[in-house]
């Protein structure tokens, strides 16, 4: 799917530690370290027409709209585009839904659209995400790649941009995993691992002497965010100090990046402190 797309590596510059991270390859490895951003940040390059693969491969969030980017808050203004050629979309004050097509040239047009029709004084961008659907009906798109998230730009028959679009790429996650440090510490244990399925947001492992289940979310106002929660750990009364290094480091856990390779993980918390390491088996 990101083939269709245009792919960005480079680190925003001038970050702080919490802000950006290098990931070192797994020992043997003949991968380099990459330096990945842990926060949102736009690309400025101009990317690719998008395949309808694209379009519909998970719920996009608005990081901007005009020249006003979003904050970060419990919601965020949406769109999800179905394969089936309809819409989705809430602009944090109405919903809508309609009908969507894809041209060649990257180009979509919005039609049979509805909405809900709340006023929302507080929301300036809402009204402004609601034209592009119900007024302006027409809008070229490009799509490009930057780390672990794919960013879509909307742009009037002028050229000006109207809103990005961003949607997590968090698949990389998604597999078996033998944890190989926690709390800085080594992890001599191979019985330490952890599954984790993306697509059914639920984790289950074991910690050396204990199994545990649990479930994740991506929240999609944060780069690379992930949390984990509800971990619940099966009865044994000689739980071990791997065991609570492990189970605290995944309770902490905010942000997750990988190296180039995708062969290893770090997990980190909300400073950019890190809590584990993982390699895939």
């Amino acid at each position: 799917m990101l083939m269709s797309c245009t792919t960005i590596f480079k680190p925003v510059a001038k970050m702080t530690r919490s802000e950006r991270v290098e990931v070192a390859p797994p020992k043997g490895s003949k991968s380099k370290a990459v330096s990945i951003s842990t926060v949102p940040s736009i690309p400025q390059t101009v990317g690719e027409a998008p395949t309808m693969e694209t379009l519909t491969g998970g719920q996009w969030t608005f990081a901007s709209v005009g020249a006003d980017m979003i904050q970060p808050g419990d919601t965020v203004p949406y769109i999800y585009f179905d394969k089936s050629g309809r819409f989705y979309a809430s602009s944090n004050c109405n919903f809508l839904n309609g009908i969507f097509s894809l041209r060649s040239d990257g180009t979509l047009v919005f039609d049979d659209v509805e909405a809900t029709k709340n006023y929302c004084r507080q929301m300036p961008y809402a009204h402004q995400i609601e034209h592009i659907f119900t007024t302006q009906g027409k809008v070229i798109a490009d799509c490009r790649t930057a780390g672990h998230e794919t960013f879509l730009a909307l742009k009037n028959a002028k050229g000006n941009k109207v809103a990005v679009l961003r949607r997590h790429n968090m698949e990389f996650l998604n597999g078996h995993w033998r944890i190989s440090q926690a709390e800085g510490k080594a992890v001599n244990d191979e019985e330490a691992n952890i599954f984790i399925d993306t697509h059914e947001l639920k984790i289950h492992g074991n910690t050396g002497s204990a199994f545990f289940n649990g479930e994740l979310f991506f929240n999609p106002a944060r780069s690379n965010a992930v949390d984990f929660s509800n971990i619940i750990v099966s009865t044994n009364n000689n739980l071990s100090d791997l065991h609570r290094r492990i189970i605290v480091g995944l309770e902490q856990t905010q942000t997750a990046v990988s190296d180039s390779s995708g062969s290893s993980v770090i997990m980190l918390d909300a400073s950019g402190k890190e809590l584990l390491k993982m390699r895939r088996l």
